[in-house]
């Protein structure tokens, strides 16, 4: 093994294992993605760009001066750095698709709630309308 055996190893993509700051970006950048309606478009982004992915975080490295300077997020380097390490992607595209899985269980169950309350709504207008039919006669 010597002196240069580990010199030029890399984390393998399955090692990944974000820290509490690092799951929490992750979260974050996915409730954005659904919230915006860019599912689709981000996780075809980031499966295209994965083999890309450390020189994507370098850039946001290079521009984080003027990315600072504009917006003040205070993550914005620990994401950068996320992006250096393997597997950081897959975290990523999980978080998004767990995210957008959560977004429609909760339109569905609203959607349901509010059918579910239109129909009482008719229900008692149609129960009203048959009792002052029934008080004409």
């Amino acid at each position: 093994m010597g002196l240069w055996g580990k010199a030029f190893e890399v984390e393998r993509a399955e090692q990944f294992v974000a820290s509490e700051r690092e799951r929490d970006l992750i979260r974050k950048f996915a409730d954005k993605v659904c919230r915006y309606g860019l599912t689709t478009p981000a996780i075809l982004f980031l499966e295209s760009s994965r083999p890309l992915s450390f020189i994507g975080s370098q850039g946001l490295l290079f521009f984080e001066p003027v990315v600072r300077g504009l917006f003040d997020w205070q993550g914005y380097s620990d994401f950068a750095r996320m992006l250096e390490r393997r597997g950081s992607v897959e975290a990523l595209i999980t978080a998004i698709e767990v995210a957008e899985t959560r977004r429609r269980e909760e339109d569905n169950a609203r959607r349901h709630e509010a059918k579910r309350k239109k129909r009482e709504r008719r229900k008692k207008q149609h129960d009203r309308q048959s009792h002052e039919a029934s008080d004409d006669h």
